[in-house]
């Protein structure tokens, strides 16, 4: 047993292990103490009776065998607690009763109490891998848990909605979250829907999910984890030039990056109260206009907002965003296209960071369609269809006309996706990135569940860097393949796991929930993204795996706390990584949370001090040593920046406007 006792990362601080159980045969009396051993010849009362009522030597014989049946039943136990110690280990639960309670005696305490404390509880949200099981099921079947993207913890009752060529199937999670799709005959599928009481439902355009699902004959897929975003409880406020609380403002949502909300809408439109304030739901990267007779204001639901739970709009002298774009979608023979999806992005050529929100419109029967909402500045059209190549156009003006997208049938671009060891990998999302000079840009990211591991899309001529991105495992080197390619191999690796803990820098404690991701190229649906991250314990411990070989940074984002990078990681494929014990110096001053090749502890919060520029810095900030091998956060403070022209936010920020602050 002693060569199994490898010691663990100093870094990894799991849950509190149990105390060590008391034995269950402490009942019996295993070893009875010399005043006690008397007490089962003690009913005659031997001193108040006469001895002649009993042989002495009878009694001394009678009290010898007791001793000696009592001394078989101990060894008996101890022989089937060590018999059994090993078995328990690898044990199902199912079959964890008694024994396994006996076997956790066998092994010493600390270790064995934190990795059954790990081992019993479902692997946290991004951190689990998919699984291929056969089965006897005509249709093939998947199964995972939806999962709150916040906690970590099972969504009971989330409706998933599954369309096929055979129509639409809904299934519900159970109470841990725990559901499973199994139709009567394979097929393609795509995940529609996914939605529950308090979540940000998972709803894009009819035909146009990103998630496919491809179900094989006695073929299973467990494991699947479906992410949900909480419907988090935003406080908005409108504020005037002044400052002064606007009441009886006009708000309403513009639109989401994603396009995630457009079946089940969310509310979009509101009214600010005497105070100027409104409460709302909104998705990340939510813009929100705010209006009052001709003054107007516009706000995005940025990391700030998220952190502070907090929106401010404020509003003054500015143009109405109420002009469109409209036109059509045609084939390549110049048939019109229904049902594809136009997207219109704003371009910045002059890096104005002005807050601009994404429109999103569905081209009718004969192909038409129209942006609403917008301003005069430039856009960037793309227009994405089921089996066909997605099409772009750049520079078109707000207020144009008759604009014509040609969406052909493009070329094919396929393949496989493995593990190292050549099995194939059963669910992940691919991300097809389109090479611009030195930059690439992903064009298109799908979420694909096959036990084959098959991927085919279509693309237009070109060439093409493919990533392979699974949950549990490194996300695969990018592939170039040009299109036309049919036999591409992405094979992802194990990756690196790291563990530790997040703590709050004033008082040392774990901050529970802190969201934990690799610094990376992100992409796909928000249920399930490419690089979902994980989130910490009640403790403060989490364990980040998958990441990919060489230098890794880490993000962690928690609520009233500063946001904070984590540099100068180096991974390799199955290290357990460790954060090294430093010690910082004082910083006479700190502008930016900035990257750390090392845990750090911040002791204070920084407090805002006003520049002749009129920006808001943080005053200095004293360090101390670092915590053995935890991250430190620091308290959010509202930190305000004003720039003329432009907008820069510090972390923590209440107040989070399109506009410069005056």
């Amino acid at each position: 047993m002693q060569p199994k006792q490898e010691p663990m990362p100093e870094s990894e601080l799991e849950l509190e292990p149990k105390p060590e159980p008391e034995p269950k045969s402490s009942q019996s009396k295993p070893a009875p103490e010399p005043t006690q051993a008397p007490k089962p010849a003690q009913a005659p009362k031997p001193a108040q009776a006469p001895s002649s009522s009993r042989p002495p030597r009878r009694a001394r014989a009678l009290f010898g065998a007791a001793i000696l049946l009592g001394l078989a039943a101990i060894g008996l136990v101890m022989w089937l607690r060590r018999g059994s110690a090993e078995p328990a280990r690898g044990a199902p639960p199912a079959h964890a009763g008694a024994g396994s309670a006996v076997a956790a005696r066998a092994v010493p305490a600390p270790r064995v109490g934190a990795d059954a404390s790990r081992e019993a509880r479902p692997p946290q949200p991004g951190q689990g891998r998919a699984v291929l099981e056969e089965v006897q099921l005509a249709g093939g079947a998947i199964s995972g848990r939806v999962v709150n993207a916040a906690t970590g913890d099972g969504v009971a009752g989330a409706d998933l909605t599954f369309t096929g060529a055979g129509g639409a199937m809904t299934v519900r999670s159970g109470a841990a979250g725990d559901f499973e799709l199994a139709p009567p005959a394979p097929g393609r599928f795509t995940l529609t829907a996914a939605s529950a009481p308090g979540f940000l439902p998972y709803a894009p355009e009819l035909s146009h999910s990103t998630v496919h699902v491809q179900l094989t004959k006695d073929r299973a897929v467990r494991g699947i984890t479906v992410l949900l975003l909480p419907a988090v409880d935003y406080r908005g406020r409108v504020l005037d030039e002044r400052g002064a609380p606007v009441p009886g403002a006009k708000v309403r949502l513009l639109g989401t990056p994603s396009g995630e909300q457009a079946i089940e809408k969310l509310e979009t439109e509101w009214v600010t109260d005497r105070a100027g304030e409104f409460r709302f739901h909104a998705a990340d990267d939510a813009v929100l206009e705010a209006a009052r007779g001709d003054a107007r204001g516009w706000a995005v639901v940025d990391d700030d907002v998220a952190i502070t739970r907090q929106l401010t709009i404020r509003i003054g002298a500015a143009a109405a965003r109420d002009v469109t774009i409209t036109g059509r979608v045609v084939d390549e023979a110049g048939a019109p296209l229904a049902d594809v999806l136009i997207r219109a992005e704003p371009e910045d050529p002059a890096r104005t960071r002005e807050v601009r929100a994404i429109a999103f419109a569905t081209s009718g029967a004969d192909g038409a369609f129209t942006l609403e909402g917008l301003d005069r500045g430039s856009y960037s059209l793309s227009a994405e269809a089921e089996d066909r190549a997605p099409a772009s156009k750049g520079g078109v003006p707000g207020g144009t006309r008759g604009v014509t997208l040609v969406v052909d049938a493009g070329l094919p671009l396929a393949g496989t996706a493995v593990t190292a060891d050549g099995r194939a990998l059963p669910a992940f999302t691919l991300l097809v990135l389109v090479r611009q000079g030195a930059r690439r840009e992903v064009i298109l990211a799908r979420s694909i569940v096959d036990p084959a591991g098959c991927f085919s899309v279509r693309v237009p001529a070109g060439d093409y860097d493919l990533i392979a991105a699974a949950s549990g495992w490194a996300p695969s080197a990018p592939v170039t393949a040009a299109a036309g390619t049919t036999d591409a191999r992405l094979v992802v690796t194990a990756g690196a796991t790291l563990r530790g803990r997040v703590v709050a820098a004033a008082t040392g404690a774990g901050i529970p929930y802190a969201r934990i991701t690799r610094e990376a190229l992100g992409g796909g649906a928000s249920a399930q993204p490419s690089n979902a991250g994980t989130v910490t314990r009640a403790d403060g411990s989490f364990e980040l795996t998958g990441l990919p070989p060489g230098p890794v940074s880490i993000r962690i984002l928690a609520s009233g706390y500063h946001p904070k990078i984590e540099a100068g990681i180096t991974a390799s494929d199955g290290a357990q990584l460790a954060r090294s014990r430093s010690r910082w110096p004082r910083s006479p001053r700190a502008k930016r949370p900035r990257s750390s090749s090392s845990a750090s502890a911040l002791s204070s919060p920084p407090r805002a001090t006003r520049s002749r520029s009129g920006r808001s810095t943080p005053a200095a900030v004293p360090r101390r040593p670092a915590s053995w091998r935890g991250i430190w956060l620091l308290p959010s403070t509202a930190c305000r920046s004003r720039s003329s022209g432009s907008t820069e936010r510090w972390p923590g920020s209440a107040a989070s406007s399109g506009r410069p602050l005056r």
